[in-house]
């Protein structure tokens, strides 16, 4: 399944290589007042290239879910794509009416 959402970047970690196989890049995203940690893996791993802590941006992300061997679920959530939002996101405008 795929999500999208709007967030803020709040830290870009130093990508890692996970067992010399391929690159990792953690992620930590503020969406509606809550800090969300995520890691965009292998070829997505550069996503973050342009991007500055605080920015606004668009997220995609897959959400991976499987049984393993020992009968327990296992659940993925990587980024695959971020785009730049340039403004800041609004949360619930105000309604000015008085009704």
């Amino acid at each position: 399944m795929r999500i999208t959402f709007n967030a803020k970047i709040i830290k870009i970690y130093d990508s890692t290589l996970r067992g010399n196989k391929f690159e990792i890049q953690p992620i930590l995203f503020e969406h509606e007042n809550k800090n969300y940690y995520l890691e965009a893996v292998g070829m997505y791993s550069h996503l973050t290239n342009g991007f500055n802590e605080n920015d606004f941006v668009e997220v995609t992300a897959d959400i991976n879910s499987y049984l393993s061997k020992e009968n327990k679920y296992w659940t993925n959530v990587n980024v695959v794509d971020i785009k730049n939002l340039d403004k800041k996101i609004e949360e619930d405008p105000k309604n000015d009416l008085p009704f």
